[in-house]
């Protein structure tokens, strides 16, 4: 009886053993499987419309970028100021490096438009980003990643001089690119970007935090931008939305805090985009929510059209 119980009980844990084996094997397979198609097969990630304001998280192309803001700052009464007609040119590329998971990219910004109504128009070149970045996805929609730019000191111009106006125009008309207007600075920009996809719906969200180093003073300035684009995409061709950007300051290099009523900066407008397979137009209204940036003015507005090549 002993034997056989001993027989009885060994034979079951060699085939539990056997069994768990077995199972561990199968579900190891089929984790296999699954990062497999998620790392290493680029199209199985979901095709996602791009904004305007932030990349594409997951394309697996390069792409290049060129983007025109045409707009006017308004006076709060008339003056020597005037409707400062303001143009915004913005050049950006970016290259996955690793399947669709890392990326390096960079951009530069530049302004033309007339410190005043009664001076010429002059040119403000912009300072120079560049950043790398990751994201992990699922096939589902789900993105999310983050990543670190750096700020080039590339603008040269006075900063206490007419011109100065110049580039607080370009900021009012694109506050969330404030970094790229200000003179003789190094910043750092971590940033965090989330993505969400629900059908023929698209929600997508940057939170990034701009350190700048004035290199003239050494002081510091801390902002915080925020980017948000919700789209719907009723045809494969074509994505319909909006996009809103915000500037919260946090401190200035001209003192410690910033009055609390002059904090924020918002801008908010619809967004028309046309997806073809190597070109891919998109048209956009921006306006300002409360005070715009520039001091005296009531309203800032700018037209923007954008085109992305890809390869």
């Amino acid at each position: 009886m002993r034997f056989w119980a001993r027989f009885s009980i060994a034979d079951l844990l060699r085939r539990g053993r056997a069994q768990a084996c077995a199972l561990a094997a199968v579900l190891a397979s089929a984790n296999a499987g699954c990062v497999h198609g998620q790392l290493e097969d680029p199209q199985s990630l979901p095709e996602a419309p791009r904004p305007t304001m932030m990349p594409e998280l997951t394309h697996p192309d390069g792409e290049a970028t060129l983007e025109q803001s045409t707009g006017v700052v308004k006076p709060r009464g008339a003056g020597e100021m005037g409707h400062l007609g303001e143009n915004v040119t913005r050049i950006a590329a970016e290259q996955p490096v690793y399947s669709r998971l890392i990326f390096v990219g960079g951009a530069y910004e530049a302004a033309y438009g007339a410190p005043t109504s009664t001076q010429p128009e002059k040119i403000v070149g912009g300072n120079l980003e560049t950043y790398v970045r990751a994201v992990w996805a699922t096939r589902t929609g789900l993105a999310f990643g983050g990543g670190l730019g750096f700020m080039l000191p590339t603008a040269r111009f006075d900063r206490n001089g007419p011109i100065r106006q110049t580039a607080d125009a370009a900021i009012a008309l694109r506050p969330w690119d404030y970094a790229f207007f200000e003179q003789n600075i190094f910043a750092t920009r971590p940033f965090v970007d989330i993505r969400y996809l629900v059908g023929p719906v698209t929600l997508q969200i940057r939170e990034m935090a701009d350190g700048t180093v004035d290199l003239d003073s050494g002081s510091f300035d801390l902002d915080i931008v925020s980017t948000f684009y919700a789209a719907y995409r009723p045809t494969r061709d074509l994505a319909l939305g909006f996009e809103a950007g915000e500037l919260y300051r946090v401190t200035t290099p001209d003192g410690p805090v910033v009055p609390d009523d002059e904090r924020a900066d918002f801008t908010l407008g619809p967004v028309i985009r046309l997806i073809f397979p190597r070109l891919q137009p998109a048209f956009s209204f921006m306006t300002n929510v409360g005070d715009p940036y520039y001091i005296g003015a009531s309203r800032a507005w700018s037209a923007k059209t954008t085109l992305t090549g890809l390869w």
